[in-house]
């Protein structure tokens, strides 16, 4: 300690004696941080109490502080201080105020309250306070207490970010990042600010510069770029830079590709919980890259994120207990995963669900219920699902029978891929049911289907081949190979 250091404790320690509250409290702040003095928590709590005490708002503050974390064997109390913060606050201190916004925010130790706590943080604010500026342009970014603006949240966070807080750069960044009614996007900027956040420490900052890097919004496409700043945030700890890391080992992003690099940071952040990297790990798992095949450890992670709420491996954890991989078949529990996962728009869940309830697997039978489902995942583009969809209307199970509805899916399917769609639907030309008759379309069909070694195909289409001309034969070979080639 320097010595005018030591001659102003000297002071601190008289003018504290003497009941002095800024004395007080500057020598309960030196047994704090041990600055000249042995630190003694203890120490510190009993002069900032003197001071508070005697008035000082600076050590009203420090003694609700200590209240909060029960420091030097004080029972943490947090009513005792919200008391202490409000006292502190209402003598014009922008800590307290920012403490007492934080306490009504959270409701810790008096009652929840959103509008009073973007009161105070107006107050530590409108004092030119940073982090009151932040806590308040962060109410108006979500809505919290007050309205919903983005140019508010935007114009706070500048102040803010003027100052140097990373994490009014960050959140200013983010709104610049993707723009709102009322504010510009501004990539390029967004960028700006995040590198100025990253270059201080600050993780999330580092986790989206990554990200633009990565994808070239805002800045030039650079992957090595993104992978640097993936890796500082990962080895901080920041479960979604582990995830990114992962991805980056696995496709090769900014780095050559390496699968068991990618497993070690998808499991850093799987145990994190991290939702997208536990799906990622049962995958790795499931197909053996980077690690030991093991369909039980695939069946564990798809479970973690199955109940997170991850789609795709609700669908994934359906299926595992359907077939009985890496875990005892039940065809109740796969039907609950794949209903789940349905449900929020996975295109496999939604065929597989609809199957389910068509063939009677893990629940009753329900032709209706088949057609809601087959439907849903063929309007996403499933072709198997258009082709059960269309049987269903060309039968009229579950559904009004409707021909031309069933020509519509058989040809939709057909244009899909599915190769019992395209023998259907040339037959349909070639009888004229439906569509118009078509010689050259029934034979292209039937072309299609019987290069997917289509049996049925093949049969009927060298039957009609003999009923038709050599150049109705040739045109449809014609259009089976641009059909293919498209």
């Amino acid at each position: 300690m320097a010595a005018e250091g030591v001659e102003a404790l000297k002071l601190y320690k008289i003018l504290a004696e003497q009941g002095d509250a800024t004395g007080q409290f500057k020598l309960g702040a030196a047994y704090a941080k041990g600055s000249g003095v042995p630190k003694d928590e203890a120490e510190a709590v009993k002069w900032y109490r003197k001071a508070a005490d005697n008035g000082n708002p600076a050590a009203q503050n420090a003694y609700a502080q200590a209240c909060n974390e029960g420091m030097g064997g004080l029972s943490r109390d947090d009513t005792e201080a919200v008391k202490w913060f409000r006292m502190s606050a209402e003598q014009g201190n922008a800590d307290a105020m920012n403490n007492l916004g934080f306490a009504y925010h959270h409701g810790i130790g008096v009652e929840q309250n959103h509008t009073e706590a973007a009161a105070w943080y107006r107050k530590a604010a409108d004092k030119g306070d940073s982090w009151g500026q932040f806590n308040l342009g962060f109410a108006y970014q979500y809505g919290i207490g007050v309205t919903l603006d983005a140019a508010e949240a935007a114009n706070h966070f500048s102040k803010s970010a003027e100052k140097d807080n990373s994490f009014a750069q960050l959140h200013l960044g983010q709104i610049y990042f993707s723009g709102a009614s009322n504010v510009e996007k501004n990539a390029p900027e967004a960028v700006k600010l995040w590198r100025q956040a990253s270059e201080k420490g600050n993780v999330q900052a580092q986790v989206n510069l990554g990200f633009a890097y990565y994808s070239g919004e805002g800045t030039t496409q650079n992957p090595a770029e993104a992978f640097s700043w993936w890796q500082k945030a990962a080895q901080q700890g920041n479960a979604d830079a582990q995830n990114n890391l992962g991805m980056a080992y696995q496709k090769g992003v900014g780095v050559p590709p390496n699968p068991t690099e990618a497993v070690n940071w998808y499991k850093k952040a799987a145990d994190q919980g991290h939702v997208m990297a536990q799906a990622s790990l049962a995958a790795s798992y499931y197909e053996g890259a980077g690690i030991a095949r093991s369909e039980s450890d695939a069946v564990y992670w798809w479970q973690q994120a199955a109940q997170q709420g991850h789609a795709v491996a609700q669908s994934n954890l359906a299926c595992a207990y359907l077939q009985g991989a890496g875990v005892a078949k039940d065809e109740t529990v796969a039907f609950q995963w794949m209903q789940k996962a349905a449900e929020q728009g996975n295109i496999i869940a939604q065929a597989n669900l609809a199957a389910a309830y068509d063939d009677g697997i893990g629940t009753a039978k329900n032709s209706e219920l088949a057609v809601k489902w087959y439907g849903m995942a063929a309007r996403q583009g499933d072709a198997m699902s258009q082709y059960r969809l269309a049987g269903a209307y060309a039968t009229g199970a579950g559904t009004a029978k409707n021909d031309n509805e069933a020509a519509k899916w058989y040809l939709t399917a057909a244009e899909g891929g599915e190769p019992w769609a395209q023998y259907i639907i040339g037959l349909m030309y070639f009888n004229g049911a439906v569509f118009e008759q078509s010689n050259v379309k029934a034979y292209m069909w039937l072309e299609i289907s019987a290069s997917f070694n289509n049996a049925a195909a093949i049969s009927e289409r060298d039957s009609v081949k003999g009923k038709l001309s050599s150049d109705e034969v040739a045109q449809g070979q014609k259009l089976a190979r641009e059909w293919k080639k498209a």
